[in-house]
């Protein structure tokens, strides 16, 4: 059983029904929070606390890529939420009825959410049905039709229920914009991000590029987003993943796999230009 301050320990348990019975943690845990399961008679939940660490290097890492992909060289940038930001995150989300956690509580150095019984999209040891796939970029259009960018998209931030269900979770970083082209900017760039690493890290690759090359050709994606600017960011995060000078990162794969999923890239662009001209013809 972890141990804590006794304040931290009742504000936590004062957002909740029943008396915590054991605070241990998570398996799966972030670059800047730590992450524990707290666990009442009757419910689990996941609560998040800082992490003792100067997050330079962490957002040194998210210039780099950022700025190789194309993103930040064209005036968007991004911030961390702190705890209270993100609870009002949540509250956004849950209000547009976004598959993301429900909000317990949170103070200025925590948060507490609802606990998602699942993997994360990294871990994931099936293949990502079809149906899966279409409901993710469904949901993640349905946040962008409303202004909402949820930040950071990648495999790990996408929980995987056992009943395949898939939700949000971690809102640390916020997109940043001052003007309408910079929101798309966000709008396409998180698209890219969600897509590479849905190709990067699925069990078949050839399977899922093909359902996103349905999804990117498919008239209500077109009506949403600048696809051949969504492949631009997706060849920017492959310059970045692909280049010996990268960063060293835990959570990445080898140069071989990134080149794998630049060759996929490559695909997806030849459907894209395909379906255009057959739209303008």
């Amino acid at each position: 059983m972890m141990r804590f301050s006794d304040s931290l320990r009742n504000q936590v348990e004062d957002q909740l029904d029943d008396l915590i019975l054991s605070i241990e943690l998570n398996s799966q845990q972030g670059n800047v929070n730590k992450t524990f399961l707290v666990q009442t008679a009757t419910s689990k939940y996941i609560l998040q606390t800082k992490k003792d660490i100067d997050i330079k290097d962490i957002n040194q890492y998210l210039v780099d890529l950022y700025t190789t992909a194309g993103f930040y060289l064209e005036g968007n940038s991004f911030r961390f939420r702190n705890y209270n930001e993100k609870a009002e995150f949540h509250k956004q989300c849950n209000n547009l009825k976004l598959k993301v956690p429900k909000l317990y509580g949170c103070g200025e150095n925590y948060l507490l959410t609802e606990y998602i019984e699942g993997t994360n999209y990294i871990e994931y040891s099936e293949i990502l049905s079809k149906k899966c796939l279409f409901n993710l970029f469904r949901m993640i259009q349905n946040a962008h039709s409303n202004n909402i960018i949820l930040g950071d998209r990648w495999g790990g931030n996408t929980m995987i229920s056992p009943l395949g269900e898939v939700y949000f979770i971690d809102f640390d970083i916020q997109y940043t914009y001052d003007d309408i082209q910079q929101l798309n900017n966000c709008k396409n760039f998180e698209i890219a991000v969600l897509t590479y690493d849905l190709i990067l890290y699925g069990k078949n690759r050839i399977y899922t590029l093909d359902i996103i090359i349905k999804i990117f050709t498919s008239f209500w994606f077109e009506k949403s987003y600048d696809v051949l600017k969504v492949i631009d960011y997706l060849y920017g995060y492959s310059r970045f993943y692909t280049s010996a000078d990268k960063p060293f990162s835990p959570t990445s794969l080898s140069i071989k796999e990134h080149i794998d999923v630049l060759r996929c890239v490559d695909l997806l662009k030849i459907a894209a230009l395909d379906n255009y001209r057959k739209i303008i013809v």
